[in-house]
């Protein structure tokens, strides 16, 4: 059957034009020995079969880069010596690698819970490399994973193209174990973060108070264009932790001036290890002062014994009433 099979002589010169541009396209892959096709081979005769076709998604081992990486075959080919040879490509930046033997080329496996690895969080290969472990499949071909940052947990979902399996121990010298400045994640030039341990506020405007808090982790969608991060965030005066709080609720902590009305935790006998025994009572700022881990305050409350008292208190003990609210 003609290509264009309606009669009369300028579709059969359409057919005609068409045929020689087939044969010419060809004679191109021909002379240039590609092919969209993997070679044929003969295993009785012992020639060295192909394991993947042009297309198929693999994890690259043994190149100058070091660490594994994943990539599509863009070509299969036999040398003069009758190996099989891959072109591949990165399929984080594009990057290509060329003639590649069998022994460099693996099929590309899921990540399971727990596997330690490397995440580019960069727009290249080893732009930005630090070591991350995985925690979950959140998606196809998506992962949650975590990194250390110091001494906090962040949690990035990054496709497999960023991660990246450890050659061997010897190959993580000059691989920080402590991640790089990840709080400026993938694609977010445009949507700076608080940093991990940052004092910051909770509150919306439905709050009656404003609870400090202490970033600990964030969850970053590594894609553009998908959800924000969301924070997770410690309670100062109770110690709770308050996972996944959307950046809206989140606000830059407001240093107490003269006569701010709060409620102050007047429990006695308080340590980092009881912070979750609360008393709160109503307190008015009296004054502060700039401490290495934040603010200290003097407050004024009413006692159980109906006395007023006046204490140096942290910041931890203390949440401001929102002007809005009504006690």
């Amino acid at each position: 059957m003609f290509l264009f099979d309606k009669g009369g002589l300028p579709y059969l010169l359409l057919d005609v034009a068409a045929l020689l541009s087939l044969a010419a396209t060809s004679k191109l892959f021909l002379d240039s020995g590609y092919s969209p096709f993997a070679p044929a081979c003969d295993a009785a005769a012992g020639q060295e079969c192909p394991l993947f076709q042009v297309g198929d998604e693999v994890e690259v081992h043994d190149t100058p880069l070091g660490h594994p990486f994943a990539a599509a075959v863009s070509h299969v080919a036999r040398d003069e010596e009758g190996a099989i040879k891959y072109d591949l490509r990165s399929l984080l930046d594009g990057q290509h690698f060329d003639n590649l033997p069998s022994a460099s080329v693996a099929p590309k496996e899921k990540w399971a819970f727990g596997t330690p690895g490397l995440c580019d969080l960069g727009e290249s290969l080893g732009e930005r490399m630090g070591r991350c472990t995985v925690h979950a499949t959140t998606g196809e071909d998506k992962y949650l994973v975590s990194m250390r940052v110091d001494g906090y947990l962040c949690y990035h979902k990054l496709l497999h193209a960023h991660l990246r399996r450890i050659a061997n121990a010897t190959a993580l010298d000059g691989v920080p174990a402590q991640a790089l400045d990840f709080t400026q994640g993938i694609d977010d030039e445009d949507e700076p973060h608080l940093r991990l341990g940052t004092l910051v506020e909770l509150h919306t405007r439905d709050h009656q108070f404003a609870y400090p808090a202490k970033i600990v982790s964030y969850v970053k969608d590594g894609i553009r264009g998908s959800e924000h991060a969301k924070y997770d965030l410690e309670h100062a005066v109770t110690g709770a932790l308050i996972p996944l709080v959307h950046p809206e609720f989140v606000h830059p902590y407001q240093v107490l001036e003269y006569g701010t009305a709060a409620f102050c935790n007047v429990a006695t006998g308080l340590d980092e290890r009881r912070r979750n025994r609360v008393s709160m009572a109503p307190c008015t700022v009296l004054s502060s002062t700039e401490v290495p881990d934040g603010h200290a305050y003097r407050v004024s409350y009413l006692n159980r014994e109906s006395m007023w008292v006046q204490e140096t208190m942290p910041h931890s003990r203390i949440q401001r009433i929102l002007s809005s609210s009504r006690i």
